[in-house]
């Protein structure tokens, strides 16, 4: 992770750094996952299931894939863990058909472990644990083709059968290509995708985030902040927000301006989308016919929506970065990333600092929004520093409580 230093960071950037950490897919939590990938193979291949023998390997893609899982959650803090289930059948077979036999794969006969707690939706199943899902994409390689490019299976229930279509796919090529553009991502390509039902990396073992994926995690718990509320209304999806912040270039020197900088690069460019009523097109750059927006927007109407939001973002992080005072600085922060996280952030800074903070008592540079340690009565002790403020090589998981 980028250097830091408390005496230079402003006060939203430190409430915000711990905000970006009760988000963070615990340890205990990836053990469980892991734990989860291997039972879910084993239950494919076991005798009796219609896809014993079929399942090739299964691996991470999305935000587990390049170390960006998040709380998506606001009530549970439950976290997605998405899988492509590769499958040695034709890449031409009926949509519908494999989306079922999968379903019916991990569902099972009544009585056996996962019936109850599947759901088969349009291009995958679901499978429901205690604080996390499993989304389990199946996928079939395309011969002749680059590594690991495949069909995945749209097949929605109220579609016909006419309307149910193959879509190519390479959700390992992305992650490897994002790997190229965020250095710190390194950890997942090579430890999660190759083997069958490869386990996810242990905490140990992982790097510490660059300031441009944490950026990218708050982005996407903010997305779902402002979608929680919209029933039925797609959201935009994770891998489109993923390519823009990987494509952004350069690296800023603090979180906060690393959010802000990915957050005013989105706004730019769909409102230079919306005046010239065009539609966002984002395509795989490991796969040229794989479209990340097939499914987002619909229209432009959803397309500005988001813009909207981007919009009001933008004005909410130019105050935090304009100096807020602590009070301010908890309300923004719980209105673009949820109550609970930041509730949890602002009491752990309140017991720390006590009065002062709580006061508005902690003096800042003006014009930077630094804290004056000195000035503020907050010059740390080394232990304060590291147990507030540096990230240990486990952060990338956030924390166990």
């Amino acid at each position: 992770m980028n250097a830091f230093s408390f005496a230079t960071s402003g006060l939203a950037d430190l409430l915000l750094r711990d905000v970006a950490r009760q988000i963070q897919l615990p340890p205990s939590d990836y053990r469980l996952a892991e734990q989860h990938y291997r039972a879910l193979h084993q239950h494919l291949d076991r005798d009796g299931s219609p896809l014993k023998g079929g399942v090739v390997r299964i691996y991470a893609q999305g935000g587990v894939a390049i170390g960006a899982a998040i709380a998506s959650r606001f009530r549970t803090d439950e976290f997605d863990v998405d899988a492509i289930v590769e499958l040695a059948i034709s890449p031409f077979a009926a949509p519908g058909a494999v989306l079922d036999t999968l379903y019916a794969a991990v569902g099972g006969d009544r009585g056996s472990r996962y019936f109850g707690k599947v759901t088969r939706r349009t291009r995958c199943v679901t499978v429901d644990f205690d604080k996390m899902h499993v989304d389990l994409t199946p996928a079939v390689l395309l011969a002749g083709q680059a590594p690991r490019i495949s069909h995945i299976f749209h097949a929605h229930e109220r579609e016909l059968q006419h309307e149910h279509r193959h879509v190519i796919a390479n959700p390992w090529g992305f992650a490897q290509w994002f790997e190229q553009q965020m250095p710190a991502a390194l950890y997942f390509a090579d430890s999660v995708m190759r083997k069958m039902a490869e386990p996810l990396p242990s905490p140990e073992e992982l790097e510490e985030k660059a300031l441009p994926l944490i950026a990218l995690q708050l982005i996407k718990r903010w997305r779902n902040k402002c979608y929680d509320s919209r029933d039925g209304v797609r959201r935009p999806p994770s891998v489109l927000l993923s390519y823009f912040a990987a494509g952004l270039g350069g690296w800023r020197g603090t979180l906060l301006a690393e959010l802000t900088a990915q957050a005013r690069n989105l706004l730019a460019i769909l409102d230079g989308l919306d005046r010239r009523g065009v539609l966002v097109e984002v395509r795989n750059p490991a796969c040229t016919k794989d479209v990340f927006s097939d499914r987002w927007p619909e229209n432009l109407t959803e397309q500005r929506r988001f813009t909207a939001d981007l919009r009001v973002l933008v004005a909410n992080l130019d105050v935090l970065g304009a100096g807020a005072a602590f009070e301010e600085c908890g309300t923004i922060l719980a209105r673009l990333f949820g109550e609970r996280p930041v509730q949890r952030v602002v009491k752990a800074f309140s017991d720390r600092y006590g009065d002062r903070a709580l006061d508005n008592r902690l003096r800042q540079y003006p014009g930077s929004g630094a804290i004056a340690l000195g000035g503020s009565g907050l010059a740390p002790t080394a232990r304060s520093v590291s147990n507030l403020l540096a990230a240990p090589r486990s952060t990338n998981f956030g924390s166990d409580e």
